[in-house]
């Protein structure tokens, strides 16, 4: 497990979508401050991701060809690539982890 601690709280608020019947399915904001999440590997589909509580999609760290040098990092270089991949906007990649409405 990769603990993550926020230098400022994170906000994002999941996309409303509508439902089958028509109604509007809204949600609030989701503030963390942190975020314990766990690396996960797919050798079947070269794929290393984590998955974010709160968000509906994984967060993926390296796919392809890439994926191969990721089985064998530290704690700490795991965390780099999270934070790398959460830039200055943590909030805007976090609002990605949920599919659009079509």
């Amino acid at each position: 497990m990769i603990n993550i601690t926020f230098n400022n709280p994170v906000t994002f608020t999941p996309p409303s979508f509508t439902r089958k019947d028509g109604s509007l399915r809204s949600f609030k904001p989701v503030t963390l401050t942190s975020i314990s999440v766990e690396i996960k590997h797919k050798d079947h589909i070269k794929k290393c991701f984590v998955t974010i509580p709160g968000c509906a999609n994984a967060l993926t760290l390296w796919s392809g060809d890439e994926y191969e040098s990721s089985k064998n990092l530290t704690q700490d270089q795991y965390k780099e690539r999270i934070l790398e991949l959460l830039g200055n906007n943590p909030s805007s990649v976090l609002e990605s982890l949920f599919p659009t409405a079509k």
